[in-house]
């Protein structure tokens, strides 16, 4: 390779060499300025959000089932047999759809129908055996507790497992009928779809969990009537919202710093132009290049909010622990809407 007719020349070295030699001559590379992307792969990142939504979730899903297995595997060796065949193909599966064109939004539609039936697949599989792994574990849950503790009897109401490697200090939503947990929880809220919301303090090892702290973060909502506005806060940040269920402004009160720019706003929803091109006899239609991502290279400059579209702005969630609004934004006059 280092030195063949018509081809370029090669040589193999090290990664520190050929840097170490490029360093040498630095100052004569020329400098790009600006995104490095070929410049026809245009509105690949959001045009199949369904597609890295489907890719994300897999992967949490594939961590928790492998995580619960796992454990599953220390606690009962013998006993318990690891899901390996149908953990390897879904891993197999959502790697496939990795795939250069695929997970960043540029392949052709039936590919797209293929991706979404993949993660489908992989959803329902998967969610399967991670039901039958806490089932399974929830078996040996006060046997650990007992060993830990040195308790003769460990009550308990419910099971919760964190599959991350670290610990989290989080509000979780029960089912409405978990009603043993709510006796015993300090923080409780009923939530928009009738289950429960709540700091629910189950017992973690011998570790001393300072309760009053971590609920101290209250979370309250207020209708401003003469001006139409929202106005959400928490202990870390305030959001206020419009009539448009626009943000006017968001402030990080540690810092006291605003996110939102005078005269601009936030959650705003925008409709850009994706004109197809018809051929010269107009008997069919012509989209420019790829119909299945390509946009026009003027197209951020085309759009029009639907701020104006808004409707139905209401207050669904009022706290203490969590606050939340609706509404409904009308994406054209077919009765689309978001």
């Amino acid at each position: 390779m280092e030195d063949v007719d018509s081809i370029p020349k090669v040589s193999m070295t090290s990664p520190v060499a050929f840097y170490e030699k490029l360093e040498k001559s630095v100052d004569k590379l020329p400098r790009w300025i600006g995104e490095l992307y070929f410049e026809l792969h245009r509105g690949t990142y959001t045009t199949h959000a369904a597609i890295k939504k489907g890719n994300r979730r897999g992967e949490c899903l594939l961590q928790q089932c492998e995580f619960l297995h796992s454990v599953l595997d220390l606690l009962d060796p013998k006993g318990h047999e690891y899901p390996k065949k149908v953990i390897d193909q879904a891993w197999r599966d959502l790697l496939l759809n990795q795939f250069h064109d695929v997970l960043p939004g540029s392949s052709i539609e039936l590919a797209n129908i293929d991706a979404r039936n993949i993660y489908k697949h992989i959803d329902e599989s998967i969610s399967k055996l991670i039901h039958e792994g806490q089932v399974l574990l929830a078996k040996y849950a006060g046997h650990l507790a007992k060993s830990v503790t040195g308790m003769q009897t460990v009550e308990a109401d419910g099971l919760v497992v964190n599959t991350c490697s670290f610990e989290r200090h989080e509000l979780i939503t029960v089912p409405s009928d978990w009603s043993p947990l709510v006796a015993k929880s300090e923080f409780v809220q009923k939530t928009f779809d009738k289950n429960l919301l709540g700091y629910f303090f189950f017992f973690y090892l011998k570790k001393k969990i300072d309760k009053q702290k971590m609920c101290d973060s209250k979370a309250t909502i207020t209708e401003h009537k003469s001006d139409e506005t929202v106005k959400m806060e928490n202990n870390d940040i305030q959001v206020v919202f419009n009539k448009n269920g626009c943000i006017t402004s968001l402030i990080h009160k540690a810092t006291k710093r605003e996110a939102i720019d005078k005269g601009f706003v936030g959650n705003e929803f925008l409709l850009f132009d994706d004109v197809p091109v018809c051929d010269q006899n107009f008997t069919h239609t012509i989209y420019l290049f790829w119909d299945a991502w390509d946009v026009e290279i003027y197209h951020l400059q085309k759009f029009k909010t639907l701020a104006n579209n808004t409707k139905d702005l209401k207050i669904i969630e009022r706290g203490p622990l969590r606050v939340g609004i609706e509404f409904t934004v009308a994406i054209s006059k077919l009765n689309s809407k978001v």
